[in-house]
């Protein structure tokens, strides 16, 4: 097929051009962790105050997402394809599926939309926008994070409905709250 109707195959024969890697490697597109982990630990990092300066948290998502699946299915660690990679991202976006969780309820989407954000701006020197796709009423509406956290700070955290029948459940109820209030800032 012709390279202008595969975008695949034509940034795949770019990276092999500009690094001199075989097509199998310039072809990665999936990457995660390694097998049997989990995360990119940029959450911890946040939760715990450990980190001086953004970098930090590029460097752990950088260092635990570095492992790319290809054809053999196993993870092979290609932290220089990653980088090579992101600095080619124009922005990230994660789909909210549930009425139950959205982007402030628990810490996974700032492990991973907060790491692979700041991994790409530090790689390219801009600032990559993050989108939302909430698909949670069978009707597909793309937010920015920004739109995304503004309305489940409306519905949930500043909703007297939402936080007073949370707080009905005790410390359950002031620890979801809490959660939201951490992920959120």
């Amino acid at each position: 097929e012709p390279l202008e109707l595969n975008c695949i195959r034509t940034h795949a024969l770019q990276m092999m051009a500009e690094t001199g890697c075989d097509l199998e490697t310039a072809a990665l597109r999936v990457f995660s962790n390694a097998e049997g982990a989990y995360g990119s630990n940029v959450n911890q990092l946040i939760d715990s105050s450990t980190w001086t300066c953004e970098d930090e948290l590029a460097d752990a998502y950088q260092a635990r997402k570095c492992f790319a699946y290809g054809v053999s299915g196993q993870p092979v660690k290609q932290p220089a394809v990653l980088k090579a990679i992101l600095n080619k991202v124009d922005f990230a976006y994660q789909n909210v599926e549930s009425v139950e969780l959205g982007v402030t309820s628990v810490d996974q989407y700032v492990d991973t939309l907060g790491g692979i954000s700041r991994a790409v701006r530090r790689s390219r020197g801009v600032e990559t926008p993050v989108y939302s796709g909430d698909q949670t009423n069978g009707e597909a509406k793309v937010r920015t994070l920004a739109e995304q956290v503004s309305l489940e700070t409306r519905t949930r955290m500043l909703n007297p409905k939402w936080f007073e029948g949370l707080l009905k459940h005790g410390y359950e109820g002031v620890r979801q709250i809490e959660a939201h209030v951490t992920n959120t800032l």
